[in-house]
């Protein structure tokens, strides 16, 4: 039995040490968590305005532009790739505390909010970003808790090569929270049919876990800050493929919100004639220059 034990030690342990390597070696390449976990620990108690949304408002919208820096004002992006709803009340449940600076809240509302859940979808291997680099621990899953067990080992080591070997860098945004776009799509129209599709599928649940989450931020922000509510703009190629039933419901909570809450207002931009083709990554993202276009108008309304 005593020989037996050992066999399995010794066959175990290699793996674990393995494992614990590569472990350690995903955890070292920088990300975006890292970089605005970072920014959120310098300068919480300055922050001025806060965007919190899914890839629309991280791409959408330029921290930088929105204030106006030389009066040492600070906007935080708190935005990220396929976050949800849910997921925007447990980064400004993080951060309240901290905020006390804090004036505006611009908060990504449109055709996607409400249907989409992160820890309920495809992308829920992002969750792992929150627990790891951020202490937000929602869903306390053993995957979330470490990088090897949140993709297949062929991914790990794509990542591990690309940045240790090739230097490739995993940060895609500005300090402040800002998403880069790099690039654009080269089938434009197929990328924006599909990504309507996909945007267009819900669980009644999931909705409704979505819009209280929402309304649960509002009512725990002080009266005396602003926040709103923003549907990005949208390319023709997206946004007339998207359905009439979910369009109305957001509408509809967009009108309860601004309704029932004095602090609270929508801003819908997501046929906005402004934006043309070149002011678009692909169908529902704005890249740099329409970024910096967005942003600028965002700012204009928040300012008036």
């Amino acid at each position: 039995m005593k020989s037996f034990i050992k066999i399995v030690f010794w066959f175990i342990f290699p793996i674990i040490c393995i494992g614990g390597l590569v472990e350690v070696a995903l955890r070292n390449i920088p990300n975006n968590f890292q970089l605005k976990n970072q920014y959120i620990t310098e300068h919480a108690s300055k922050i001025n305005t806060l965007v919190l949304g899914s890839s629309h408002t991280f791409y959408g919208v330029n921290p930088d532009i929105l204030v106006d820096t030389n009066l040492g004002q600070y906007a935080f992006n708190g935005s990220n790739v396929s976050q949800s709803l849910n997921y925007d009340y447990f980064v400004y449940e993080k951060l309240k505390g901290q905020l006390s600076s804090l004036k505006t809240i611009v908060v990504a509302f449109d055709y996607l909010s409400p249907n989409f859940v992160l820890d309920e979808s495809k992308e829920k291997w992002r969750l792992k970003n929150y627990c790891l680099y951020m202490d937000i621990h929602p869903h306390k899953h053993v995957n979330n808790y470490f990088e090897i067990l949140s993709h297949d080992l062929k991914k790990n080591i794509k990542r591990i090569l690309g940045y240790y070997y090739h230097n490739k860098s995993e940060i895609n945004c500005y300090p402040n929270g800002g998403g880069i776009w790099r690039g654009s799509r080269i089938d434009f129209t197929t990328f924006a049919v599909r990504a309507a599709q996909r945007h267009s599928v819900y669980k009644e649940k999931g909705r409704l876990k979505n819009i209280s989450y929402l309304e649960k931020l509002i009512n725990e922000v002080d009266s005396d800050v602003e926040i709103i509510l923003v549907s990005t703009p949208l390319h023709q190629s997206y946004s007339s493929k998207l359905n009439e039933e979910s369009l109305d419901y957001l509408y509809q909570k967009a009108e309860y919100f601004t309704e029932n809450y004095s602090n609270c207002k929508y801003l819908n931009f997501s046929n906005d004639d402004r934006f043309k083709k070149e002011d678009f990554g692909d169908g529902d993202h704005l890249n740099i220059k329409g970024a910096k276009k967005f942003t600028e108008i965002l700012k204009a309304e928040i300012d008036r």
